[in-house]
């Protein structure tokens, strides 16, 4: 069964299955960009997955891959380093493995990024997973100076911004996951304690294992183009940008082949025209550089792509100003009220489908807003042995408000016993 999640709470989702006949591809690849296709849990008899029955290391480590999840109900595998065989095994715990994966939260059909770890639980992202888009992905796993035991999904590159962080919880020790199961292996489609049920939905491509763990700027540079580093060449573990269901062989100089388990294969993803590598454009079209701003704006951008715009992510000093427009036109409200007066930084980044992505070179503005007004409305007063009776009382206010204005009312009264206020 699928061990305890977490994300700062314990959950626990009950497993469901459904079971058909796979299918299985074993046609020559064509000349381009291929990938495996795998059909989910409800596509899958027994199982669907390949493993290295010898693997790297568990740290330090590094995985890159492309995912192109499609929505399913229930668990998805991408990857696990652990037991092969039953989950748990260490006196009925899971102890060393970990994964990265879409996790069923907070139901079956909506998903969240997941770092799955060997405490047996699983921390996710707060944001839900995006079907039917592509996604570049790393994990990196390694362990500190003191033994504790870290790893960092990038779940969205290239925005280094969309990461989750695990590390080992301080009360387990620093010799926590130490120990090797007894059937050690690194495995991609499914849950080897779950044949079926954890089936990937989806693409999965431009697989990369590195025995290190990469630096954030080698892991940016080595996902653009493997072996283009230092670190990443010396340390290639596995390399197949391009696995099809007939050849899943490392490309690399290292010779790790992993084998796939059963007889169901995943289909054949193919995409036989060269790919779109065009990156999209954008530029903040208002307010203007240089301008002096105040009170609300809209903050604006024009973008473009060769073959079409699949978002875009105003920023203000660097953090997100609202949440990715999927759907022009191409602006956000910005209340100035809400951030100090001096020099502010607007920008936006805009991807398209292919994962492709460009900044939009910044636009410096000067935020000055007056002091907030202060009003005071005498609305009515009552003789000391005049009890009124019940009734509304509405006043104007005396100067112009403003979103993010600080009003503050107050009421006295002399029988509060049978007086309410609202």
């Amino acid at each position: 069964m699928k061990p305890l999640s977490c994300t700062m709470v314990v959950l626990l989702i009950a497993f469901g299955c459904m079971l058909f006949e796979g299918t299985t591809q074993s046609a020559p690849a064509p000349a381009g960009i291929t990938g495996l296709d795998f059909p989910g849990n409800a596509g899958v008899h027994n199982t669907m997955r390949f493993k290295f029955t010898n693997p790297l290391a568990i740290y330090p480590a590094t995985y890159i891959w492309r995912a192109y999840p499609r929505q399913q109900n229930g668990y998805y595998t991408t990857f696990f380093w652990g037991n092969d065989g039953a989950f748990t095994w260490d006196n009925g715990t899971p102890n060393t493995f970990y994964g990265a994966h879409p996790y069923p939260y907070p139901d079956t059909w909506t998903h969240k990024w997941e770092i799955a770890t060997d405490q047996g639980v699983d921390w996710l992202t707060s944001n839900d997973v995006s079907y039917n888009r592509w996604y570049t992905q790393a994990l990196v796993a390694w362990a500190d100076s003191q033994g504790y035991k870290h790893t960092t999904l990038y779940w969205d590159l290239p925005d280094t911004t969309k990461v989750l962080d695990y590390s080992t919880r301080q009360s387990s020790g620093a010799t926590y996951g130490n120990k090797y199961p007894p059937f050690p292996a690194l495995t991609f489609g499914d849950a080897p304690w779950n044949p079926g049920h954890e089936v990937y939905n989806g693409i999965l491509r431009g697989i990369q294992v590195y025995s290190t763990n990469l630096s954030l700027s080698d892991i940016q540079s080595e996902a653009n183009a493997a072996l283009s580093t230092v670190a990443g060449a010396s340390n290639i573990w596995y390399l197949n940008l391009n696995p099809t269901p007939s050849d899943i062989s490392d490309k690399s100089s290292a010779g790790h082949n992993p084998a796939w388990v059963g007889s169901e294969r995943p289909s054949l993803y193919s995409q036989s025209s060269a790919p779109d590598t065009t990156p999209p454009t954008v530029s903040i079209s208002g307010p203007a550089n240089g301008t002096t701003v105040s009170g609300s704006l809209s903050v604006a951008a024009t973008a473009s792509d060769n073959v079409g715009v699949a978002g875009v992510q105003f920023k203000l000093d660097g953090a997100n100003l609202g949440t990715e427009l999927t759907a022009g036109p191409w602006a956000v409200q910005w209340n100035t009220l809400t951030a100090i007066n001096g020099a502010h930084t607007l920008t936006a980044v805009v991807r398209d489908a292919a994962g492709n992505t460009a900044t939009a070179s910044p636009v410096t503005v000067q935020v000055s807003n007056a002091p907030g007004s202060v009003i005071s409305a005498f609305v009515q007063t009552a003789g000391l042995s005049n009890n009124g009776g019940g009734g509304n009382i509405v006043a104007a206010f005396n100067a112009a408000t403003n979103a993010g204005n600080l009003i503050v009312a107050a009421v006295s009264w002399g029988d509060p016993s049978s007086l309410t206020c609202s």
